[in-house]
């Protein structure tokens, strides 16, 4: 029976100094870990609102497109495309747009467009169509037709827009 007893405090012991570094290594290894990950994440938001605060310092405009998304009709292609195509180094006679009517389906409205791009080099195309889906989200491309103008880095752009406000 004494056996007995002596072998429960041991396994109790046992028991108790194994939480116990358990507890230690815990406080030693996760707490400042997950500190860290905190101190990074505040770091982070921290750089967001900054980057934040100077686009709108740039371009508080952008802020003003949330009430044009609220129609399809207030939504002009031509109008935004020709502020975007001369940001982007692509002239007006460079490029032709043509517009779609307005459909209307259920709780949706939506107006299609086409664009075509003579000669656009890479950088400019991509920036420009970055810069479109970011600003607009309610527009999509449906198609992007690249065709080589027999230069380097000179191209041919098709593409097919949509825009949907729901």
């Amino acid at each position: 029976m004494e056996d007995r007893k002596i072998k429960i405090h041991f396994i109790s012991f046992g028991i108790l100094a194994a939480v116990a570094v358990w507890y230690a290594a815990a406080q030693f290894f996760l707490v400042p870990k997950n500190e860290m990950s905190l101190n990074n994440s505040i770091k982070t938001g921290s750089k967001v609102l900054a980057n934040c605060e100077k686009i709108y310092d740039l371009d508080p405009a952008r802020l003003k497109f949330s009430e044009a998304r609220k129609e399809v009709g207030k939504f002009q292609y031509t109008t935004v495309v020709d502020k975007l195509a001369r940001t982007h180094g692509i002239g007006p006679s460079d490029y032709d747009i043509r517009t779609e009517a307005v459909i209307k389906r259920s709780n949706r409205q939506t107006q299609g467009a086409t664009m075509v791009i003579k000669t656009v080099d890479m950088m400019s195309l991509t920036s420009f169509i970055n810069e479109f889906l970011e600003t607009w989200p309610g527009l999509e491309i449906d198609t992007l037709d690249l065709r080589s103008n027999d230069a380097e880095d000179d191209w041919k752009a098709t593409l097919r827009f949509t825009y949907t406000v729901k």
